[in-house]
């Protein structure tokens, strides 16, 4: 989980941002992201006004991965009622054909 260091590090140089900077429009302390970039561990809401100053997500500083503008999906078979599970056999396929749901409709 060390990783993101380098990583915050390689955002900051590639978009030739200072740490004071960074550090003030977070509006944090002047020296915050010097202290925590030399090894001090932030809290975490700290660590979140860092990343939402610099539209950054969490999981682009932790894994380096880019989210991706599509819409995730997720198949959806069967039905639930009042809290029943019916098993994938216990259900009509051609009633009930799969979906797929787009994962921000769940939100």
């Amino acid at each position: 989980m060390a990783d993101w260091r380098p990583r915050l590090r390689k955002v900051l140089k590639e978009r030739d941002l200072d740490m004071k900077a960074v550090s003030l429009g977070a509006g944090l302390n002047a020296a915050a992201l010097q202290q925590i970039l030399g090894g001090k561990e932030p809290k975490a809401a700290t660590l979140l006004r860092i990343l939402e100053y610099l539209q950054l997500s969490f999981d682009e500083l932790m894994t380096g991965a880019v989210p991706s503008d599509k819409p995730k999906s997720v198949a959806v078979v069967g039905e639930t009622a009042a809290g029943l599970w019916l098993e994938p056999d216990s259900w009509d396929e051609a009633k009930y054909p799969s979906r797929a749901l787009c994962a921000d409709a769940l939100r």
